[in-house]
């Protein structure tokens, strides 16, 4: 693909990710935008370095670059479902300030991915379709925000345990 324009509006594709602005890409896994919304087929695809197929196992490779999945420990895609390797659950338990610090590290360290479904309702048989959503914690905005909830969460609860669950919002 490629457009036409000044330096700040040609788009590139680095392993697949595209993203629009002034800047080069930083790794392979960091865009310069702060959400992105793809089928999970293609996030497989395209970043097969961080996601490995072995029948219906996908593991997810995150030592070195990668994603920080946030997920049931299954998705489907296509007409396949997966089991997902090396993956953090959507709720878990904190049993102090260390907990939180790791945890909080957890989320800003690597790019998130949630896996959602959207189905079609207007066929004569239903279908569900998986998509992935990549949050770039690396953004400003999206960093930001994610401390600020971090900080609001911590200092309600200082000095007691409790538990975080990863939530996926839209908003329309």
């Amino acid at each position: 693909m490629s457009f036409k324009g000044n330096r700040s509006q040609v788009s590139r594709t680095v392993s697949g990710i595209v993203s629009i602005s002034s800047g080069e890409l930083h790794t392979l896994t960091t865009c310069n935008c702060e959400i992105a919304v793809l089928p999970v087929e293609l996030l497989f695809e395209l970043q097969s370095p961080y996601f490995q197929k072995n029948d219906n196992t996908i593991t997810v490779h995150n030592h070195e670059g990668g994603y920080s999945v946030f997920c049931d420990g299954k998705v489907e895609a296509g007409r396949e479902t997966y089991t997902i390797r090396n993956y953090i659950e959507r709720s878990n338990k904190l049993k102090g300030h260390a907990d939180y610090k790791d945890y909080r590290e957890t989320l800003l360290t690597k790019p998130i991915v949630l896996f959602t479904k959207a189905r079609k309702t207007n066929q004569e048989s239903p279908r569900d379709k998986a998509f992935a959503v990549i949050v770039n914690t690396r953004h400003p905005n999206i960093r930001a925000e994610i401390e600020k909830g971090m900080n609001n969460a911590i200092t309600s609860v200082w000095g007691e345990s409790y538990s975080l669950q990863t939530v996926l919002l839209f908003v329309s």
